[in-house]
């Protein structure tokens, strides 16, 4: 087997949130700013800009249209339909877009490792003349990628260097994030992270004064658990979307902390498998050599987001990608 005592303490973290607004900034293109500007995240290095992906499709936007209207049009209909009957017309929303409109937004951010873990990974597969050592704010050193010498002009050499070291962290974020993604369930049946959190528009963040990261919009579905009052009906709230997701996996219900728990659990194991498979594969490593070790967040992290213990972790259902 592999030397693992080479291979680099990593952590992952997906942070997930709701919000009022419509869209939000984290899919913004870095390109559409300008440098004159004085904008409020100081730490883009804009010249590193070239190596983020976006997807911002119409196509993309159609898709998470038509997966709303298939969620919740019966829904949005039968309620409508309702209020006309009791004589309230101006209750009826007349649309899933509309429904919508009134209601939170999830949008969520999935980071593999920091600043010291990308040091480390371009010490190791990328030649020392294509970087240098840059000092953070708060003293300590990484290194960054020289893209331009002496006068100003393109280093082609070690853009390609970084472009192939980037494409690494942009492949696995975006596979780690995608909507066929889930888990084989004993039966031999598929539950997959899309059917409740289905990733909309996305950008990859290369080019910020920290590890590579990928900014992401989350359609939401799940089913409330129902009540004496009420029945269980569809809704769109990311902790309901969550819990359903825990249940069509596990057979259990849990609270929506601790579906969270689990399934940021669940996405951050992933999420670095997919970024050791795609080093493996870019720097021919053989493969029994290990290059990432998962490294579970401690409680004095500040950039703790999940943490459960191993045996947690273990017990849950094997989260398989479909590839």
């Amino acid at each position: 087997m592999g030397d693992d005592n080479m291979s680099i303490k990593c952590t992952v973290t997906t942070d997930l949130q709701t919000k009022d607004k419509n869209g939000y900034s984290g899919i913004q293109k870095h390109v559409e700013h300008d440098k004159k500007i004085n904008h409020t995240n100081q730490d883009i290095v804009f010249s590193e800009t070239q190596f983020n992906q976006y997807d911002k499709s119409p196509k993309t936007r159609a898709a998470i249209d038509q997966w709303n209207n298939e969620h919740f049009k019966d829904y949005v209909e039968e309620h409508d339909k309702h209020q006309r009957e009791k004589g309230h017309a101006e209750r009826q929303y007349g649309s899933v877009k509309n429904y919508l409109k009134r209601k939170k937004k999830a949008t969520a951010v999935l980071t593999i490792g920091n600043m010291e873990v990308q040091s480390k990974l371009m010490q190791q597969f990328c030649p020392k003349t294509s970087y240098q050592e840059e000092k953070l704010p708060d003293g300590t050193t990484h290194l960054v990628f020289k893209l331009k010498d002496q006068n100003n002009q393109p280093i082609p050499d070690n853009i390609a260097v970084a472009k192939q070291f980037y494409g690494c962290f942009n492949r696995a974020l975006i596979k780690a994030t995608n909507n066929n993604v889930g888990w084989t369930l004993k039966d031999k049946s598929r539950v997959n992270v899309g059917d409740y959190l289905h990733r909309g528009r996305y950008a990859t963040n290369n080019d910020e004064m920290g590890i590579s990261h990928i900014h992401y919009e989350v359609a939401t579905f799940g089913m409330t658990r129902g009540g004496k009052k009420r029945a269980a009906h569809v809704t769109n709230s990311l902790n309901q979307a969550l819990v359903s997701l825990h249940h069509a996996v596990t057979g259990k219900y849990c609270s929506g902390r601790d579906a969270t728990k689990w399934f940021r659990a669940n996405m951050d194991q992933f999420a670095l498998k997919c970024l050791e498979d795609e080093l493996h594969k870019t720097y021919k490593v053989p493969q029994n050599k290990k290059i990432l070790d998962f490294e579970r967040k401690t409680k004095e992290d500040k950039a703790v987001q999940t943490g459960l213990s191993m045996e947690q972790v273990k017990s849950n259902v094997l989260f398989i990608n479909k590839y």
